[in-house]
């Protein structure tokens, strides 16, 4: 039987399939298996499972960067500052984020438990004072970042206890 492309129509054929199968005659009493749930045989909707496999793929991305040179104000491969460095990984998504950290912290939807691909924020003094740098959580309390002039982009931990999470 060959099935539409369009999944909820595939999965209603399939489970209908199952479900009509011819009893064979016998003496014995028959038996029908218990169908297969509609559950199963519906995939996921796509946002259900975004969550994770984006931030995966925000990391992966931000990993490839890992050795480029610090800049200040750097918004490229050939040197990147913090925020230079969250907004270049976000645009390959197709997310905009704005250019400091400041304003991708005043445009980000706050969060109380980062999830992997979020930004973390750091405060000055505590997390009601100015952002002064950006990062974006790894998971397992490591972040990718553009640290400061003369360390390249790496992977390390989170250092500060002054930071807020957000998401885009």
């Amino acid at each position: 039987m060959t099935l539409p492309p369009y999944p909820l129509v595939a999965a209603t054929l399939a489970l209908t399939a199952a479900v009509s199968v011819p009893l064979v005659e016998s003496s014995s009493p028959a038996t029908v298996p218990p169908p297969a749930t509609t559950a199963a045989l519906i995939p996921t909707p796509p946002d259900a499972a975004a969550p994770v496999v984006f931030g995966d793929r925000v990391v992966a991305v931000a990993a490839k960067f890992q050795g480029t040179p610090y800049r200040y104000g750097g918004t490229t491969p050939h040197g990147f500052d913090c925020s230079g460095f969250t907004r270049y990984v976000y645009a390959k998504f197709h997310k905009r984020l704005p250019r400091t950290a400041q304003q991708q912290f005043n445009r980000a939807q706050r969060v109380d438990q980062p999830r992997v691909g979020d930004l973390l924020f750091y405060h000055r003094g505590s997390k009601r004072g100015p952002v002064y740098h950006v990062v974006i959580y790894a998971g397992g309390g490591r972040v990718w970042h553009a640290p400061n002039p003369g360390t390249p982009v790496k992977k390390g931990k989170i250092y500060s206890s002054h930071w807020t999470a957000g998401r885009y």
